[in-house]
């Protein structure tokens, strides 16, 4: 039996997202769909890709939640 590493970008971090997939392992492509509160900015889909001797999201991850207006949330 063999046993290989599982290569992976690891999180693709964009607070109070919502994503098309969690699977990060590397050839994966996840896109950003929305988010939980504020306004979806930037870049939206990205591949984890194999740069050589480590994997990371490409393009560079500029997708960001902006800021809503927090008093508009409805806390139950």
């Amino acid at each position: 039996m063999f046993i290989f590493p599982v290569n992976s970008c690891g999180l693709l971090s964009v607070p109070r997202s919502m994503k098309s997939s969690f699977n990060y392992s590397l050839g994966s492509t996840v896109s950003v769909t929305g988010c939980r509160v504020g306004t979806l900015q930037g870049q939206t889909t990205y591949k984890c890709t194999d740069s050589g001797n480590s994997q990371n999201w490409s393009p560079r991850i500029t997708a960001v939640c902006s800021q809503g207006n927090e008093n508009s949330m409805i806390i139950q």
